[in-house]
């Protein structure tokens, strides 16, 4: 009698856990999306790959000081910094301080956001973009020109910088992932 009694009471409790599984699949909505043709939103803070941002004039924000590398907790930004004294119109950025050097490893990267917050002039930030996944480690090494391809890729999404951590840009925010260009690193080929 207690084996029937056992077969019963467990039989009972499947039943009971499919019935909370169908209540389930039925009462709620459904939050599947159509990936790729359908992205994702993001949320307001959302940190991504990085971008070397530019001014309204083309020229890189970056002085090369290194804060965003010294504040990093997994040692994974490299920057090199140089003086020039050309005239204003042929220098690289709007300063007289530039990255001659600029590296991020996003293989070590923590995404943590605390490069973009140590960064004086602005010229950090982070993309919306969430595909963060390679085929080769090579790939995951950001020099300066990519850097300044994702900002140009995102750039009408500026992501998390300084200015979208102040709560009165959350109203502007649309947490669309949607690319202005390719990506600065192709697929490539084993």
């Amino acid at each position: 009698m207690s084996a029937i009694g056992n077969a019963i009471r467990q039989s009972l409790a499947i039943l009971k856990g499919m019935g909370v599984t169908l209540r389930h699949i039925l009462r709620e909505p459904r939050v599947t999306i159509q990936y790729p043709e359908e992205r994702p939103k993001q949320s307001f803070r959302y940190r991504g790959i990085h971008q070397l941002r530019l001014d309204e004039n083309g020229k890189e924000l970056c002085v090369g000081c290194n804060l965003c590398g010294l504040v990093c907790p997994s040692e994974c930004i490299y920057v090199e910094g140089a003086e020039t004294d050309a005239p204003e119109e042929a220098r690289v950025s709007r300063y007289e301080r530039y990255a001659l050097v600029y590296v991020i490893n996003a293989a070590r990267c923590l995404y943590c956001g605390y490069c973009v917050e140590a960064c004086p002039t602005d010229a950090l930030a982070m993309t919306p973009q969430f595909e963060l996944g390679e085929y080769q480690k090579r790939n995951c090494i950001y020099d300066k020109e990519d850097l300044v391809r994702n900002h140009r890729r995102w750039a009408d999404q500026a992501g998390y910088g300084i200015e979208w951590c102040n709560p009165a840009k959350l109203e502007e925010w649309t947490g669309d992932a949607k690319p202005v260009g390719p990506p600065s690193h192709p697929a490539v080929e084993p």
